[in-house]
């Protein structure tokens, strides 16, 4: 039922990662509704203050009470697989998408502003 609230860019986003991971010898990551719920947020903040930023990472890492949370944002890209095009091609964003621990994981894009927030 959780699957039917979810976005086409999300699952368009989220099927990319995966293959990448997969292709890679990595466990796919499996959308977690409260990672989803931060990531929202998160997307929605930067929309708001049209701007990129990690502002709270802490604060969202605290609240998972995971050992290991990465984080990926973008802007303007209105296509997903641009988006994942766009961290493919940057080394930091590059491996958080290949950190082998990470299972769970949160996407959302808000007016252009994208959030992927994965967790162990």
């Amino acid at each position: 039922a959780a699957q039917a609230t979810v976005s086409p860019y999300v699952r368009t986003l989220l099927a990319q990662i995966n293959q990448y991971r997969q292709d890679n010898g990595l466990t796919p990551l499996v959308l977690d509704p409260a990672l989803s719920r931060a990531a929202r947020t998160h997307s929605f903040s930067m929309f708001q203050q049209k701007r990129l930023s990690h502002l709270r990472f802490n604060e969202r890492f605290q609240q998972t009470n995971s050992r290991l949370c990465v984080e990926n944002i973008g802007r303007g890209a209105t296509n997903p697989r641009k988006q994942f095009d766009n961290w493919r091609r940057s080394g930091a964003h590059d491996q958080n998408l290949l950190v082998e621990e990470i299972r769970r994981a949160g996407i959302a894009e808000v007016g252009g502003f994208v959030t992927f927030f994965a967790c162990q």
